[in-house]
Order: C-alpha cells, then structure tokens, then sequence
C-alpha cells in the first residue's frame, strides 16, 4: 500500500531556498530521490503567496507565475513519466529535470510541450460533430468554448494556448476565473464548459496525444439550483386562446403548446417524424423513440390537445434552433404583454449570490415545455416509473425537485381551503350575531391584507 502511495505521488512542489545570499523560487520534488531546481526567479519578501507565487504586487506577477508554472509542469510531466514508465525511462535525473524544465532536449518527444491546443481542440469538436451529427446549436456551443480558450490564451497568459497550459489544478481554475469574471459566465455555465474542457483533455490522454496529470480531472464547479419554472394549464389555455395573426408566431406557439404535453427536448423535437407516433387498437396514439442525449427509449401517450396540432402539420413540426425559437417566444410574449410579473432569478458566480429581478417571461424558453409537461404528470399523481420513461430521465434524483415544486403547491392548496372554510365560518359566526359585516368586503376566497380572522 505505502508503495502505491509512494508511487502514486508525481508533483513537485515550489519552495524557496537560499542560493548565493538569495533567496530563489524552487521546483522540489523528494520521493526516493531529489530533484531541486532553481527558477532564477528571487523570493521577494511578503509579496508571496502561500504557494510560493508571486503577489499582484510584484510587477509583471501574472507573466512571472505563468513562466514558473510551465517549468513546474514540465518537471511534473518528466517524474510523471519516469515513474510510470520506469522500466523503459530509467530513473528520476537532476540534470535531465533540469533540462526539461528550461526546455532544452526534451526526453519523450510524445509529451513534448509544444504542443497547440487549439488546432487540438478544433479537430476534437469536428470528430464529435462527425460521430453525433451535432445540431448547429451544439456546435456554436462548442466554437463559443474554443473562442473563449482562445480569448484566454491571449489575453491573460499572453501567448498561444499549450496543451500543458492546463496540465494543473490551479490552471482549470484560472480558467473558470477567467469565465466569470471576464465573460460574465455563472457557475452553471462554468461547470458545463469545464466538464467539456475536462472530456477533451480525457480524449487527448485516451489517444496518446498529451497525458494530463490525475488532479486536473479532480476540479469541480458546482452548479447550483435555479428552480422549476414551469407554466400552470391555466396559462397555457392563456397561450391557446391568443389571436395570432403572423404565421411564423403561430407555428412558434403551435410547437411550444404541442411540446407542453410532450416534454421533448429542443433537439428531439426537431427530429419528429410520423414514424415516431404508434396507434393502438384503441385509436390512441404514442410516441416512442430514442432519447438522443441519453440514449433511452421514450414512450409518450399523446392527449387530445398535442395531437389535434401535430395532425395539423402531418406529425413534423416546423424546426428551429433553439436561439431562434427562443428569440421568436419573447416577441410574442412581449407583444401580447404575456408573464409581465417580477421574479427573482437565482445567479452564483464562484458561490456568490447575484440575484436579481427580471419579468417572468424573460426566463420562458423552449425548455420550459419539458418542465410544464413534467411537472404536469406529477400534480396528476401519473407513477414516476411512467414519468421518467416519458421524460427519458434514468434518475429518480433528478425527479425531486418536481416532486417537491408540486408537494409545495399541494401543502397551499390545503392551506388555502382551510383559510377558505375559516371565511365561511366566520361570515356565519358575524350573520348569526347580526353584527357589522365588516370582513364580507373582500370576494370569497381572499384574505384582508393586515387583519387576521
């Protein structure tokens, strides 16, 4: 067991010794063996970080550290490779560490680097879209992640992006500082771009391009819960009754009506086709088809309302990106003064709180039909086993926070009877006395703001 731990440690560490009455940044390492390599780069006296980096005190801090950074990676990379290749390598060397960290005669030209990661990374997304037939959406995501790399390459590490620029913990973070404080991104969006910087690095440790220390696949942002926002039958019998004139609006509402009582997402909803939907002997339809993000089978009975507008366009709904339907949603909204009432919208950037408040109808989008239809099925006491083969989720966890929205609304129901029959109660207690009817004043099932019954 000590052996594997013994084995198992491949960082070195940045310490500071003294060298001709200097003091001087190390990379250290001692594991059966020394290696002690000076940086050229001085300790300068209470303008040093716990790591032993320099503070945003000292001039041009940000290119001192990345420079140190590189050649401890570089080092790390070298005992990395010598202890899991031992046999091949030979042992842990001053001088050959030495060299690799000053990038001279690099002893494994396969993890040499020099290697760019955007050209990497370019072919990686291009492989995907190949294998998984990526709607544009899934690709302008992607190409919005290579520019941000990209972005970050230049503007804070000041030169092209290297793969072994993020062959670190403490790179993946700088990076997901980079997304929140000059990209404006929360910690929802900055988890979902580093599990795809993460898949990425994988991919290229997987095919022999550049193996990535272990601790960079440890760093996580977590997400953090924005709520259910989903729509009652009442407002979506709102949406049904509006008088629409411009066609474009009316296919929109039409998919965004039908998709209420279907939970699909965007990009299955895109891929409908009158093979999908089944009739039984009954008369009733279903659909049934493959998930495409999780790759279950769905099956969907399909009620009255969906099917009377799926039958008007022949089962093959019109097709939009997710931007452009979303977009098209917010005019409509806007011009009939649809869901013009405030919420508080929950933002966490790096765990900080920056809520603020914005019109409901501000956060209505395409996705917002999958959570109506789920949250739908549970009011309906519909089986979860049911639900999820509906909805295509595997996980009864991720069902909860439905489960609880609804157990919410159903604990104000109650509530709201009890309160209801206390009015009643109390109008027959004031008729029976004869006494001034002074809480009859308000229509029944409202409560007087400030007085108690």
């Amino acid at each position: 067991m000590d052996k594997t731990r013994h084995a198992m440690k491949t960082a070195s560490e940045l310490k500071i010794f003294k060298s001709n009455g200097y003091e001087y940044i190390y990379i250290y390492y001692k594991q059966n063996c020394l290696v002690r390599i000076n940086t050229k780069y001085t300790a300068v006296k209470n303008s040093m970080t716990k790591e032993n980096l320099y503070k945003s005190i000292v001039p041009d801090y940000k290119k001192k550290n990345d420079l140190i950074i590189l050649m401890k990676q570089r080092v790390d990379k070298y005992i990395s490779d010598r202890l899991l290749n031992n046999s091949q390598l030979g042992e842990i060397n001053q001088k050959e560490a030495q060299n690799v960290a000053f990038n001279n005669n690099p002893v494994n030209s396969d993890q040499a680097d020099n290697k760019l990661l955007v050209p990497i990374f370019s072919n990686y997304i291009a492989n995907l879209n190949t294998e998984y037939n990526y709607q544009a959406s899934t690709m302008k995501y992607y190409n919005n992640l290579k520019g941000c790399l990209e972005e970050y390459g230049k503007d804070v590490l000041k030169h092209k992006l290297y793969l072994i620029d993020f062959n670190t913990k403490l790179s993946l973070i700088n990076f997901c500082k980079f997304l929140g404080e000059k990209r404006g991104m929360n910690d929802n969006s900055i988890a979902k771009r580093l599990n795809s910087l993460k898949s990425f690095l994988r991919y290229c440790t997987e095919e022999g391009i550049f193996s990535f220390d272990t601790t960079v696949f440890s760093y996580r942002v977590k997400k953090y819960d924005t709520g259910i926002v989903a729509l009652n039958f009442d407002e979506i019998q709102q949406l049904m009754d509006l008088k629409i004139e411009n066609p474009s609006w009316q296919k929109i509402m039409d998919a965004f009506i039908c998709n209420c009582f279907m939970g699909l997402r965007i990009s299955d909803l895109s891929r409908l086709s009158k093979a999908d939907f089944l009739m039984d002997e009954g008369g009733d339809y279903k659909y049934a088809s493959v998930n495409k993000k999780t790759g279950t089978t769905v099956s969907i009975p399909i009620i009255e309302i969906p099917l009377a507008i799926l039958k008007k366009y022949d089962f093959k709904l019109p097709t939009y990106t997710g931007q452009y339907f979303n977009r098209q949603l917010q005019k409509i909204f806007e011009h009939f003064k649809l869901f013009e009432d405030e919420v508080i919208v929950r933002r966490k950037v790096f765990k900080q709180e920056q809520d603020k408040k914005v019109m409901r109808r501000k956060i209505i989008t395409s996705h917002v039909c999958r959570k109506s239809f789920i949250t739908f099925c549970i009011m309906s006491l519909i089986p979860l086993n049911v639900i999820m083969n509906a909805s295509g989720h595997k996980q009864v966890q991720t069902m909860q926070a439905y489960i609880q929205k609804a157990s919410d609304k159903e604990q104000f129901r109650k509530l709201n009877k009890k309160v209801n029959e206390a009015i009643k109660n109390k109008r027959k207690k004031i008729l029976k006395a004869q006494k001034p009817m002074e809480y009859l004043d308000y229509p029944p099932g409202e409560v007087a703001t400030g007085k108690v019954l």
